[in-house]
């Protein structure tokens, strides 16, 4: 690894220029792990904007013969990197935030995510990364503006003075407008960056002895800049274009810009330290989509360090430290991994090839696998599940609209709904069509000569005279609009035809996978178990548990266990007339999720909590 540092050491470059982008890519990663309060103000004043002016710094549009050959050339070095980075980082963002997390981001939202690249928008993988589309659109905007007035730098000059102002204006009247790549961020970034660009003569042809007053008076600038940052003005936000008082943000930047160029100019030695700074100045990139990987690798096994303390700050330190040999590594053995694709010998192509593997492997593994755990991770902050959508006003098995916002608008986003056919063979949420259902659930006149309403006469029917019916449909409407909900689809002992022709038009009703995985589907009999595997692959199955009125081969706990592990199912359920702590404890070692119903009673459904029954289904204790 030394030697690879000292040959990227000897080739031409600014050193100073990469020590001041190593001491930025630094705070960033400091910033990213909680430090104290003082550091992250001083830290967020002026990290990125340092980036912006580097930018300027290097910047050498003599190059390119073209704006085409320019945007080519910036697409291949950040827009490639910035894709590459975070398409190698889903793997790991589904295994944490999905499989280890609970949270609602879809592969959709995910893609959508790297393409609009900014967080308050929908999720970005690797968040840190937003820069680079930012990057790339303020280079092109500085290149366009060079070759517009590169004759007169006057007007160079001005035109950053009136982005700035533009950028500024419309950061304080915008109110909450956010937008992709950040755009509305461009003005104030192309400013620092064009400032950086017009210093370039200047700092060519400073004095860079190494004379002590000049070192003293970096350091009192750097000391001036952090005064206004943590006492004056706070931290500044580029990414959510937030510059607090723009006079005061301005002055910390130039002030600790200024106080580290002076310092930096006037290093002349040449040893491993300076030679390992300048390696990490020239690899930033790596380090930008490397470092919060390996945060929140730290936070899922001490959580403690999701806290701003001294403790995270030394991990902030820490994590820079193990980004150093992980940057070596990658630039030597998998150099596509942040979109470098020259000079390639076998172990690279080797590498990459694994890695593409892997990556589709890992994608196989999500897909099949990641809903359960969503849905398991759902069930362990769940106490209760609504039964018949939950009750409302004191009724029970209304299975109406408005007992699902009701309940929904309480928190609750486990359901259990019932599910009838009409005479005309639409599914719609009812209990069933007996005596007992019209008069006890329904409020409805029962008619023994058209018992089975048509699916015209239940829309247009009130339940109790007050709530409104249901559709299956409607209830996928719901499903579709609460993309974080669980509804357990019951429709009671069923023959294995009648179970088929039920699912099938379930099927028919919606095909959207997202809104299928999160049915908690199933029935009373295996071969109601059959006929919903023969429809549609259904992630979450619930057999339930009778007791004694089970059929013969799973009549047994050891049995019905068998059967659940050979069959994955995921749950059970049981009246809670059949619970009992023995039995509890014996499925929750063959790992099931285990449902009781329905309990309106707190003192019971609190000691069957305690038993290990994991939900317990309720009209009223939500």
């Amino acid at each position: 690894m030394e030697k690879e540092i000292q040959r990227e050491n000897s080739k031409t470059r600014i050193n100073w220029i990469d020590y001041l982008k190593a001491i930025g890519i630094f705070l960033v990663v400091l910033g990213h792990s909680n430090p104290l309060t003082y550091i992250r103000k001083y830290i967020y004043s002026f990290h990125m904007p340092l980036f912006f002016i580097v930018s300027g710094l290097t910047f050498n549009p003599g190059k390119y013969d073209s704006t085409k050959m320019f945007i080519k050339h910036k697409a291949k070095t950040i827009l490639l990197p910035y894709l590459m980075i975070n398409l190698f980082t889903i793997p790991f963002y589904l295994y944490y935030f999905k499989i280890l997390n609970f949270t609602s981001v879809t592969i959709l939202d995910i893609i959508k995510g790297i393409f609009i690249a900014n967080n308050d928008i929908i999720v970005l993988v690797n968040g840190p990364t937003w820069f680079l589309p930012t990057l790339f659109l303020t280079d092109v905007l500085v290149y366009i503006i060079y070759r517009k007035f590169k004759d007169n730098k006057n007007n160079i000059f001005i035109i950053s003075i009136l982005l700035l102002l533009i950028g500024y204006v419309e950061s304080i009247t915008s109110g909450d407008i956010i937008m992709p790549w950040h755009l509305n961020s461009i003005p104030v970034c192309t400013f620092f960056t064009l400032i950086g660009f017009l210093c370039k003569d200047y700092i060519k042809v400073q004095d860079r002895k190494q004379k002590v007053t000049k070192i003293i008076y970096g350091i009192i600038f750097i000391l001036a800049g952090a005064i206004i940052a943590v006492k004056f003005n706070g931290s500044v936000s580029f990414g959510g274009n937030n510059y607090k008082s723009i006079l005061l943000t301005i002055s910390s930047i130039v002030l600790t810009m200024l106080g580290f160029s002076i310092i930096l100019m006037r290093i002349k030695c040449k040893n491993i330290i300076t030679d390992l700074w300048s390696f990490i100045g020239k690899n930033t990139l790596i380090i930008l989509g490397l470092h919060k990987i390996i945060i929140f690798i730290f936070r899922y096994f001490i959580p403690e360090f999701k806290k701003v303390s001294l403790e995270s700050t030394i991990l902030g330190v820490i994590i820079f430290v193990i980004c150093i040999p992980l940057t070596w590594f990658i630039r030597k053995f998998v150099p596509f991994m942040v979109g470098q694709f020259k000079n390639y010998n076998l172990v690279n192509k080797i590498l990459l090839c694994f890695c593409i593997i892997f990556i589709i492997c890992f994608g196989i593994f999500y897909y099949n696998y990641f809903n359960i755990s969503e849905y398991k991770n759902l069930v362990q902050v769940s106490t209760y599940m609504a039964h018949a959508l939950g009750g409302i006003d004191g009724q029970t098995y209304t299975n109406s609209r408005e007992a699902i916002e009701n309940t929904y608008n309480k928190g609750i986003r486990l359901f259990e709904v019932d599910v009838e056919f009409t005479s005309d063979d639409k599914l719609v949420c009812v209990h069933g069509w007996n005596k007992e259902d019209y008069e006890e659930r329904l409020g409805i006149t029962y008619n023994e000569e058209n018992s089975v309403m048509t699916y015209e006469q239940f829309l247009n029917s009130k339940i109790k005279y007050k709530y409104d019916t249901m559709s299956f449909e409607d209830l996928v409407k719901y499903m579709e609009k609460y993309n974080d909900i669980y509804v357990m689809i019951d429709i009671g002992k069923k023959s294995y035809e009648d179970t088929k022709k039920i699912y099938t038009e379930i099927l028919n009703t919606t095909k959207d996978k997202n809104i299928l995985n999160r049915m908690i589907t199933g029935g009373h009999t295996t071969d109601m178990i059959k006929a919903v595997k023969e429809v549609y692959e259904f992630k979450l199955i619930n057999l339930y548990w009778s007791g004694d009125k089970l059929e013969k081969g799973i009549n047994t706990q050891e049995r019905f266990a068998k059967y659940c592990l050979n069959n994955n199912i995921t749950s059970l359920s049981m009246a809670k007339a059949e619970y009992s702590k023995e039995l509890i404890q014996y499925f929750k070692n063959k790992n099931l999720i285990i449902y009781v119903f329905t309990e309106n009673d707190i003192v019971k459904a609190k000691e069957m909590l305690s038993m290990g029954v994991d939900i317990v289904g309720t009209d009223f204790l939500i």
